[in-house]
């Protein structure tokens, strides 16, 4: 990563809404007086949280992780912890346990001043 880069969460998105708000709704209202459309969005937001977390979880697998840390870290940034815009930075990355450093290589840079 270069020192001025961040990540931000990987939670997926149902239309305009945060998969894990969407679920947030069904924890908060009594089921009798959520709408069919929400309890679809419901259903439609489990089964793409489910699918991203995996992805990450295989991504971080096929780069040597263990199976427990890989499935923490894949639930940290795909659970909807935070909102899109929050930055996790390459020492909240360390933290993690994420192989993360500032040695980006200098042809990136060079391919990057091509498109300014």
């Amino acid at each position: 990563m270069d020192e001025n880069a961040v990540l931000g969460p990987v939670d997926p998105q149902i239309g305009n809404y945060p998969a894990a708000s969407i679920l947030k709704v069904l924890e908060l209202k009594d089921k009798r007086y959520i709408d069919d459309e929400t309890l679809i969005l419901a259903d439609m937001a489990n089964k793409a949280k489910a699918q991203v977390m995996d992805c990450v979880y295989e991504i971080l697998r096929a780069n040597n992780m263990e199976e427990d840390r890989a499935l923490e870290i894949a639930k940290i940034l795909t659970e909807g912890r935070w909102p899109h815009d929050y930055p996790i930075t390459c020492k909240d990355l360390k933290n993690m346990g994420l192989n993360v450093n500032h040695n980006m290589p200098l042809e990136v840079y060079q391919l990057m001043e091509l498109y300014p």
